[in-house]
């Protein structure tokens, strides 16, 4: 029983994984258009602008064409933050069940924390939105500067975690052959 139900943990990981890379795609092809000279990481650069100037500065430089982009983006993006915290905690998960002791319980904590990155993501969101709707203005830009540094924070411990991980992963399923 358990093993059917590892099965379908692994089949649930790689169907959201799929899923994350198309959405990731996507929001790549999205983005392109938001890369400028003012914002040289497209709407990253948004995310991070920490104040109304550099705000008003990075939509200043897009096209009316590039802020639709943005706001296409930030839409997806309402999908991928559902996406990527999931596969993220799950992939965590089964990691730390494979690679066990001290790894198990890091991976543990970390799947506890992940699942903070979609509010913190859709707060940010919003306060893009509203800057991209209203005007850049500093309140909300402080707030997605406030949201995105722990979010990305998250996630990379997350990805750091896992990639450190994996030469554990693949030394059991050598040694289990």
């Amino acid at each position: 029983m358990a093993d059917r139900e590892g099965n379908r943990q692994t089949r649930t990981l790689v169907w959201l994984g799929l899923l994350l890379i198309a959405l990731t795609v996507w929001l790549a092809a999205i983005g392109r258009p938001l890369v400028t000279s003012a914002a040289p990481y497209g709407i990253v650069s948004f995310e991070l602008a920490a104040d109304s100037a550099r705000a008003r500065q990075i939509m200043a430089s897009w096209t009316p064409a590039g802020r639709e982009a943005a706001m296409l983006s930030l839409g997806v993006d309402f999908l991928y933050l559902v996406v990527y915290p999931l596969w993220l905690t799950l992939a965590l998960w089964l990691a730390g069940d494979v690679a066990g002791g001290a790894w198990r319980r890091g991976s543990r904590v970390l799947a506890r924390l992940v699942p903070l990155a979609a509010p913190l993501d859709a707060i940010e969101n919003l306060a893009l939105i509203r800057q991209l709707v209203e005007g850049a203005a500093e309140l909300p830009a402080r707030i997605a500067l406030l949201a995105a540094v722990p979010k990305f924070l998250l996630v990379a411990v997350a990805v750091i975690f896992l990639l450190a991980v994996l030469p554990v992963l693949a030394a059991r399923r050598f040694i289990r052959r």
